[in-house]
This record gives C-alpha cells, sequence and structure tokens, in this order.
C-alpha cells in the first residue's frame, strides 16, 4: 500500500497493490523495510499493481504541482 499524505497530515491518495518496479530493483535503502512478503510481491507482483509512474501522478494530483 502507498499514501500520499498532504503536508497538513490528511490522507490524500491510496494505492493498493503490489509494486511493479518493471525489473528495476528499489535501491537498498528501501529493500531494508520491506518484509519477506513484501520481497516475494516485489519479485512476483500480482493484480492489482502500481508503478513509479503511477505514484508520480498522485503526487502531481495531490501537490498541483509537476515534479520536473
Amino acid at each position: 500500500v502507498v499514501y500520499v499524505i498532504d503536508p497538513r497530515g490528511h490522507l490524500r491518495w491510496l494505492d493498493n497493490g503490489t509494486p511493479n518496479t518493471m525489473g528495476s530493483a528499489p535501491p537498498p535503502t528501501m529493500l531494508r523495510f520491506l518484509s519477506a512478503q513484501g520481497k516475494q510481491n516485489l519479485a512476483s507482483p500480482t493484480d492489482p499493481t502500481w508503478t513509479v509512474k503511477d505514484i508520480e501522478q498522485a503526487l502531481i494530483y495531490v501537490t498541483g504541482k509537476s515534479l520536473g
């Protein structure tokens, strides 16, 4: 699950599903926070899935600002 929380601490976006990194491994720092199930989900994502692009779009929606 990915939560996007606004600066006031309100939940603005929730993306439920497994990450689909399209074959790219996340940074090692992020991998430390994954449980065994999280690592399994990363290796074999199942529907529904979310991608980095999906989360970028959620951040743009919530903030109203481009990430560029």
